[in-house]
């Protein structure tokens, strides 16, 4: 599974700021960042069958993601395993942010596997950019290269 697992990312802006984070959790909408917000039921029911097949199927070592990182997004947990990089690290340090950070990426419906790589659609005047996994890689210039030699 494509996953970071824990990590901590500085703020931009030079504060003291520090953010901790799994990298996948699934939504159940469109526009679901947070909770029970924008919870498009038709769609959940859709994704919790297709996680139960895939768990059950142990596609792609499904089963691993489920069992390593799926939970990261349960904070006691998210905290027992940032304190495996940062053992003084203590729940009243964290302070849960309002800002999400979004990280889609493609389901093969044909495969019933996650694309793993990014994907390349050229147009006649532009190329789009697809599943875009690594946003690390995204600001490259080996990436824009591949674009513009694409």
């Amino acid at each position: 599974m494509p996953f970071l697992g824990v990590h901590f990312t500085p703020s931009a802006d030079c504060t003291p700021l520090v953010s901790i984070g799994p990298t996948a959790t699934p939504a159940c909408g469109r526009e679901n960042y947070r909770g029970l917000e924008a919870i498009e039921p038709a769609m959940s029911a859709a994704n919790l069958a297709l996680l139960a097949r895939q768990y059950l199927s142990n596609r792609g070592g499904f089963r691993r993601f489920v069992h390593e990182q799926a939970f990261l997004a349960l904070p006691p947990l998210l905290l027992m395993a940032a304190q495996e990089l940062i053992p003084s690290l203590r729940a009243e340090h964290i302070e849960i942010s309002k800002k999400v950070g979004i990280r889609s990426q493609l389901f093969n419906h044909s495969s019933q596997r996650l694309e793993d790589d990014f994907l390349f659609l050229p147009g006649t005047a532009s190329t789009h950019v697809l599943n875009a996994t690594s946003p690390a890689f995204t600001a490259s210039f080996a990436l824009a290269d591949l674009i513009i030699d694409g």
